[in-house]
C-alpha cells in the first residue's frame, strides 16, 4: 500500500505539473486533457494483489476524467454516472475536433463519441466487454458487465461466476 500511495501521489504531481506548464504557456483554455487508465489494481478484494485476477470491478472500473478546453460544447464541469468504454476516447476526440478522414477509415475506427453521453444521451450499448491475457499465459479471461450483472469467465479452468449486482457487492 504504501509504495502505491507514493506512486499515485507522484502521478498526481506530475499532472500539476503538466497542467501548469500548459497554463504557462497559455495553451490550457485551448487543450482537451484526457485522464484515463488501462487497468485498475486488487489489494487482496479476491484474494489476490496486482492485476493477474479476473476481470472484477477493480481491475476493470478506472478513471476517465476529462478537462475539455473552454471552447467545447461541454458544460463543465460535470459528472457523468454512465458505464462507458476506454475504446471510446478516441471517437470522442475526433468528434469534438470534427475529424475527417477517410471512409475506409471510418469503417475501422471502433467505439463511439461520448459527447452525447456527456450531454445526457445513453451509449448505444448496454454492456461492457473486458477480455484479459496475461503475459507467459495461454488462456484467457472474460468479463461481461451490465449496471445490474457481471459475468466472468476463467479461462484456466473454465470457471464461471455470474454475480446479480443488485443484491451483491462483487
Amino acid at each position: 500500500w504504501r509504495n502505491y500511495g507514493k506512486e499515485v501521489e507522484y502521478l498526481d504531481r506530475e499532472i500539476g505539473r503538466f497542467l501548469d506548464t500548459l497554463d504557462e504557456r497559455g495553451s490550457l483554455e485551448e487543450t482537451t486533457v484526457i485522464l484515463t487508465s488501462d487497468h485498475g489494481d486488487e489489494f487482496g478484494e479476491h484474494g489476490r494483489y496486482g492485476h493477474k485476477n479476473l476481470p472484477y470491478d477493480e481491475l476493470t472500473r478506472v478513471p476517465l476524467i476529462v478537462r475539455f478546453p473552454d471552447s467545447a460544447p461541454v458544460r463543465q464541469p460535470a459528472t457523468v454516472d454512465t458505464m462507458v468504454r476506454t475504446i471510446d476516447v478516441l471517437p470522442t476526440v475526433l468528434d469534438l475536433v470534427d475529424a475527417e478522414f477517410a471512409p475506409e477509415m471510418n469503417d475501422r475506427l471502433e467505439g463511439e463519441s461520448l459527447l452525447p453521453v456527456i450531454h445526457g444521451e445513453k451509449p448505444s450499448y448496454d454492456t461492457i466487454l473486458t477480455e484479459k491475457e496475461v503475459r507467459g499465459e495461454d488462456f484467457f479471461r472474460i468479463g461481461f458487465r451490465t449496471t445490474r450483472w457481471k459475468y466472468l469467465y476463467d479461462g484456466k479452468g473454465g470457471t464461471q461466476y455470474l454475480y446479480d449486482l443488485s443484491n451483491e457487492s462483487s
